[in-house]
């Protein structure tokens, strides 16, 4: 289940930043929406700084810009820069957006993977971030910019993503799958009836306000956990499961249970062999 949001009801989500850099270090942005309005900007997802400060960054569905773009907008306590897609979106149908900041002069904005727009403009002024919010923008102690229409799979990285690596997500592959040391967050917003959405990463989960509600989910890749289990004798101390290759994996021990004590294995690579 995605969330959906209605404007008039100024819905959001919202939590602790879990990226705490200045508006131009390295981050990537991403999200999966379906907007319902063509005639104002709306935000998806943002920072915000609770002190005060007009330094913020949102991505959203640009709808009061010229062709309806994803539009990524960033700002520092002086200056700021917007920057739009070289093609728009669609009302009524799920579109990936993607916003990456790769320097103080280098910032990047992607729809369905691609229509790439850039902006160089020098952002130099540090600030800190310490609010996210999904749905709405956060700038100057105040909320504004209400999505109207549904977010799914809201993630961020501290990282500059790669033009390859938002296709990829474009083409309905799990944040989890692209760079998961330098992912941050990550909420899927498949939650649905919780009264909060879980960052699956960072645990930085989201409360919310207004009550937004639950529809469909789009259609995306989620990786499948694969588990083995090796059973010691009973009283035994358990012991050392060998890994071809380059395999590595994580290890936890279960409680002595009849049979034996069993280790649960979450594998990345090559083959367990017991």
């Amino acid at each position: 289940m995605a969330r959906n949001f209605i404007s008039a009801s100024s819905q959001r989500l919202f939590t602790t930043t879990p990226y705490t850099g200045s508006t131009g270090s390295l981050f990537t942005m991403a999200y999966w929406g379906l907007n319902t309005q063509t005639a104002v900007t709306q935000a998806g997802m943002g920072f915000g700084a609770s002190g005060g400060s007009p330094a913020h960054v949102y991505l959203g569905f640009g709808g009061v810009v010229a062709g309806d773009p994803i539009r990524f907008f960033v700002s520092d306590p002086v200056a700021s820069q917007g920057i739009n897609t070289t093609t728009g979106y669609t009302v009524g149908k799920w579109h990936h957006a993607c916003g990456v900041s790769a320097a103080v002069n280098d910032r990047r904005v992607y729809i369905d993977g691609g229509s790439k727009g850039t902006g160089a403009a020098n952002l130099a002024t540090a600030w800190t971030m310490d609010l996210l919010a999904v749905g709405a923008r956060y700038v100057s102690t105040a909320y504004s910019l209400y999505f109207d229409g549904a977010i799914a799979d809201a993630a961020i990285w501290n990282v500059a993503l790669t033009d390859a690596e938002v296709f990829r997500l474009s083409r309905g592959v799990s944040p989890l799958l692209i760079r998961r040391k330098s992912l941050v967050f990550y909420a899927p917003l498949l939650s649905g009836g919780a009264a909060v959405e879980r960052d699956t990463v960072g645990k930085f989960h989201l409360s919310h306000s207004g009550a937004p509600t639950w529809v469909g989910h789009p259609p995306l890749k989620y990786p499948r956990l694969i588990r083995a289990e090796r059973h010691y004798p009973r009283g035994a101390a358990g012991g050392t499961a060998a890994l071809t290759g380059t395999a590595t994996a994580s290890m936890t021990e279960n409680d002595v249970v009849a049979g034996g004590k069993v280790i649960t294995i979450t594998l990345t690579g090559d083959t367990w062999v017991p």
